[in-house]
């Protein structure tokens, strides 16, 4: 679907309507925040009823795990019978839902499509009483699982597999996970191996439920603390799906109920990348993007291409071996790589990247009294989020799952440590504020250090300074193009800002009224370029 962004001199000049459709019981139902009639392309008019009240929440992310936007509707009066429907078998429940902004004038086709999701939570009583309930944007609410319930070592799938074997689900293997160091105490990392065929002189043992973009990969024998590098083939297991599968033997040879670890670090990778042919899916982005594919839910194509260079740069490698929820997954573990947030738009979710740069913002001026907005409550320094010392751990290792890595990032002069590093940010916030640490940074989806650095790195620049936040009602609506992540140059004369460069760390809508929230970072380096 096309987009058609509100433009700022529509905000300024123009009636805005949320509009919301609902498809029930085999029906399309239409609210709006006034009651509209809308002309589309052919010609055609279609009806919105009024009273629609919402509430709807976006906010920025900076590596703390995407809030879902909250979508709430009250007091909606149906033209229906809702609990008469809800008895003749339509459940309300997960009807799709779409919410969308309309510039008066414009055809129907070009309102502005801020999300579709699913109902929720519903509220109900008699014919004559309204109704309540709250949507979830598609892809926001989890419940893909992987790997599937058929992904598992089970008699329909290899007959003759280890004892150990059974019941386990197959690895899906990204990027390049594992290392090894010399010691006697065999450290290892990497992905599990399973024997799954023991019935001859050579066990053959799954390494991924997919094939695989390595032709080798190195095998690791917990126990023995022996490792042997043994040829990937690609074999179909009893259901037909293909796997990537080794031969145990040799210095690897199996012993039952001992444990087997691959490690990936030195071949060309595992699960081979859907827009890369050959290459292994790694990429921060494309990791991403592989994950909300596989809930089935649209993503914007386009944006994401955009930034795909850019989170590139992050290398994410890891394994999933037990049913895992695909979104929380994405939330937890990915996300707080990178300055990362999600937003919805017509062409699915979207990714925007955090630029602590941003001093191009000439055309995004606002000054707060001049064009009459109004101030909710007092400017707020945030004590939470600001640090000038971190630990990032990563590369957990195979025996313990502890991270075994580190990048200290330090608001002195490294003293020696390779692993530490500093710089102008953490320098300068030590010198005026002191030291404060915070708590360790755990990503258990990294071993290539260079993406811990820079993970560390965009925090030092986010966060070595307390942030300050200052929320702002819009009665007129004029900046209701403004979504959060932008960058603006925010100016003040009651506060003695003048041109400060600040972000849209959320927009709240209620009906038509947009709050914002404002968030100030003061840059030592990006401020005195200014």
């Amino acid at each position: 679907m096309p987009e058609y962004p509100l433009l700022p001199e529509e905000a300024v000049s123009r009636k805005l309507y949320w509009l919301l459709t609902l498809t029930w019981s085999g029906c399309t139902y239409r609210w709006a925040t006034d009651h509209v009639d809308i002309t589309d392309e052919d010609g055609e008019v279609l009806h919105y009823g009024g009273g629609l009240r919402l509430t709807f929440t976006e906010s920025m992310n900076l590596g703390k795990g995407q809030a879902i936007p909250a979508v709430g509707v009250r007091d909606l009066i149906f033209p229906i019978n809702v609990a008469e429907e809800i008895e003749h078998g339509h459940p309300l429940y997960r009807a799709p839902v779409e919410i969308a902004l309309w510039p008066e004038g414009r055809p129907w086709e070009h309102r502005i499509v801020y999300l579709r999701g699913k109902l929720t939570l519903a509220d109900y009583g008699a014919s004559d009483q309204p109704v309540s309930f709250t949507v979830v944007p598609d892809g926001f609410d989890g419940g893909i699982i992987v790997p599937t319930p058929n992904e598992v070592i089970d008699d329909h799938a290899w007959t003759a597999a280890a004892e150990e074997s059974f019941g386990q689900s197959y690895p899906i293997v990204i990027g390049k996970p594992g290392f090894t160091v010399a010691s006697s105490r065999g450290i290892n990392a990497g992905s599990p191996v399973f024997p799954i065929d023991t019935g001859g002189g050579l066990t053959d043992a799954l390494v991924a439920g997919h094939p695989v973009v390595a032709t080798s990969v190195d095998i690791h024998e917990i126990e023995a603390t022996a490792e042997a590098s043994r040829t990937v083939s690609t074999t179909e297991d009893g259901r037909g799906q293909q796997t990537a599968t080794v031969t145990l033997g040799g210095l690897v040879a199996y012993t039952a109920g001992n444990t087997y670890w691959a490690r990936w670090n030195d071949t060309d990778g595992g699960m081979e990348n859907p827009w890369e042919s050959g290459v292994a899916l790694r990429g921060l982005g494309d990791v991403i993007r592989w994950a909300l594919g596989r809930t089935g839910i649209l993503a914007d194509t386009g944006r994401w291409l955009s930034v795909r260079d850019e989170l590139s740069a992050y290398k994410v490698d890891t394994y999933i071996d037990r049913p895992t929820d695909l979104w929380a997954w994405v939330n937890k573990v990915l996300l707080p790589m990178a300055p990362i947030t999600l937003l919805t738009g017509p062409a699915g979710i979207f990714p925007v990247v955090w630029d602590p740069a941003a001093l191009d913002c000439e055309g995004e001026a606002i000054d707060a009294e001049a064009m009459g907005l109004e101030r909710v409550g007092p400017v707020r320094f945030d004590d939470a989020n600001w640090f000038n010392a971190l630990r990032v751990r990563f590369a957990p290792r195979s025996d313990n799952g502890k991270l075994y890595k580190y990048v200290a990032l330090v608001g002195g002069e490294p003293e020696g440590d390779p692993d530490e590093i500093s710089n102008v940010y953490t320098r300068s916030s030590q010198t005026a504020y002191g030291v404060k640490t915070a708590k360790p940074l755990d990503l258990p989806a990294v071993y290539d250090e260079a993406t811990a650095q820079l993970a560390a790195t965009w925090r030092s620049i986010a966060c070595s300074r307390p942030w300050r936040t200052v929320e702002y009602k819009d009665v007129k609506a004029r900046f209701a193009w403004l979504r959060p992540t932008r960058a603006i140059r925010f100016t003040s004369a009651e506060l003695h800002m003048d041109d400060k460069t600040a972000w849209v760390a959320s927009v709240k809508w209620d009906s038509t009224v947009p709050t914002f929230t404002f968030l100030i970072i003061d840059d030592i380096v990006r401020d005195s370029r200014a």
